[in-house]
C-alpha cells in the first residue's frame, strides 16, 4: 500500500509528511506503526497560534487526526478485501 499525508493549515503552504509516507511504505500497516507515523506528521506540522489554536495544539491535532485517519483507512481496505476474496 501507498499511504499519502496532505496537511493543510499547519504551515505557510499545504504540505505533504514525506517522512511519515516513508516510515509507512517501510513497515506493515498496524497500531505501532501508525502511531509512529502520527508523530513524524507532527514532527512535519509548522503551525503558528492564530484564531484556530496554538501551535502546540494543531501539531497535537496532527498527530491524533493522522492515527485517526490511519486507522480507518486502513479499516476499510482491511474489509474491502475481506469482501473481495470472499464474494
Amino acid at each position: 500500500y501507498r499511504f499519502r499525508l496532505g496537511l493543510g493549515s499547519v504551515a505557510p503552504t499545504p504540505i505533504r509528511a514525506a517522512e511519515a509516507e516513508a516510515f509507512l511504505a517501510a513497515h506493515p500497516p498496524g497500531e505501532e506503526t501508525f502511531a509512529q507515523a502520527a508523530e513524524l506528521a507532527r514532527s512535519a506540522a509548522h503551525p503558528i497560534t492564530d484564531v484556530r489554536g496554538t501551535a502546540e495544539y494543531q501539531k497535537a491535532m496532527v498527530r491524533t487526526l493522522t492515527l485517526r485517519g490511519l486507522r480507518d483507512v486502513w479499516a476499510q481496505l482491511r474489509n474491502t478485501q475481506y469482501a473481495i476474496h470472499n464474494t
